[in-house]
């Protein structure tokens, strides 16, 4: 028997079904090997944006100046005394607006993800360590 040679080819996404069946209806095809987990895979290594572009490595968000909204909030929460996010809302939406208050709530939920608020216990919130280095710093 023949030495079989080794062939590596590079098919569109689109013509992926057409060419399988082509190529294991063929005769002489002793094995076919599909390497799936290389989709979007550029021919030298790495992985392509949809648009064909490289992707760029993930690099942390650069601090960014406080937003007023969670200015206001850790400033609120500056003297130390924890707070009621009811508390926290009625001082940060004295309007009662739903569109405000939806961006208290956003604004409380992203304060206490980023580690800038913590829960002091019984629905309280008190400023962490981070946050008051935020607020000396005036970067969230």
């Amino acid at each position: 028997m023949p030495k079989p040679f080794m062939l590596t080819i590079e098919i569109e996404e689109i013509a992926v079904g057409p060419v399988i069946r082509r190529l294991t209806n063929m005769p002489g095809i002793v094995a076919l090997h599909m390497d799936l987990d290389k989709l979007n895979a550029k021919p030298g290594g790495g992985v392509l944006k949809k648009n064909g572009e490289p992707r760029k490595p993930y690099s942390p968000r650069a601090p960014r100046p406080i937003g007023t909204m969670r200015a206001a909030m850790l400033a609120l929460l500056k003297d130390g005394k924890p707070m009621e996010s009811k508390a926290i809302h009625a001082a940060l939406n004295p309007s009662g607006g739903d569109k405000q208050k939806t961006s208290v709530r956003n604004t409380i939920y992203n304060a206490k993800r980023d580690g800038f608020i913590k829960q002091a216990g019984d629905g309280k919130m008190a400023l962490s360590e981070r946050g008051r280095a935020a607020l000396k710093a005036k970067v969230t």
